[in-house]
């Protein structure tokens, strides 16, 4: 199944990276793909440092999609799980190591200099222990961090002020190989950062038409990716990738395998 995007709807030819000659009556399509073959896609092409962001309304899957989308993909790195609320299912199965502070340097090293996997789950809930926590990772370098909402930790009320610090490792985490995979069910109230530095987007389901504005944040004129997000089942999302070499963006509909 796909969508025909037309062109009365206005998108920026230049955001899909195409050649204005070669636009006709209707934009390409963005296509429906199985999850094996999204994921070989990005096996290839997320590295290190390479920010994700994921958005999609309560209970439309972020965490679904972390725990047994992403997570699977990521090797030979520690995996943390910043959790603010405590009771999502997913992330509760996703790893039995709770942790209060940065593990030893010493858990992620096996053979020698060969690094392997470890997944953490950490509850976000206190200021300084998350400061002292995020701190400490960018500083370790070579790990993969994933936020359940990013506005628990960036908002000053009700959240825990930590703007600066995560907006330091969507700026300069490539450097140091730390990704950070972003989710939230508020796109109208995540810093800017959450958009123009992700290099992959996942977007699910968003009801909120207000929340839907805040997709223009993401480059261009965006009222064929809202269109195709109101017509998102519950678990799609439509996969923004970056711009490869030929100027164009990869777009499809995928879905993690319930």
């Amino acid at each position: 199944m796909s969508i025909d995007l037309q062109t009365e709807r206005g998108l920026d030819p230049a955001y899909m990276g195409l050649d204005p000659a070669d636009i006709g009556e209707d934009y390409p399509e963005i296509q429906r793909v199985s999850w094996e073959d999204h994921a070989a896609y990005m096996a290839d092409n997320w590295k290190p440092g390479e920010h994700v962001g994921i958005i999609s309304q309560t209970g439309g899957g972020k965490s679904f999609l972390f725990v047994h989308g992403l997570a699977p993909l990521i090797e030979d790195e520690q995996v943390i799980a910043f959790d603010v609320k405590g009771d999502d299912p997913e992330l509760n199965t996703f790893t039995p190591r709770r942790i209060t502070q940065l593990p030893n340097r010493l858990q992620k090293r096996v053979h020698g200099d060969q690094p392997r996997s470890h997944f953490y789950h950490f509850m976000a809930t206190r200021q300084s222990e998350t400061r002292t926590l995020l701190d400490g990772c960018y500083r370790e370098g070579h790990m993969t961090l994933y936020l359940d909402e990013t506005r628990a930790l960036t908002d000053k009320t009700p959240g825990l002020g930590l703007a600066a610090q995560i907006d330091a490792i969507w700026m300069r985490g490539r450097s140091r190989e730390v990704t950070l995979i972003a989710g939230t069910q508020a796109p109208r109230w995540v810093p800017a950062s959450f958009y123009e530095q992700a290099r992959h987007l996942y977007i699910g389901t968003l009801l909120d038409r207000r929340a839907q504005q805040r997709l223009e944040e993401i480059g261009g004129n965006s009222d064929a990716i809202k269109d195709t997000v109101s017509g998102l089942a519950l678990y799609e999302f439509l996969y923004i990738g970056k711009l490869q070499e030929d100027g164009k963006r990869t777009m499809e509909i995928v879905k993690v395998p319930v």
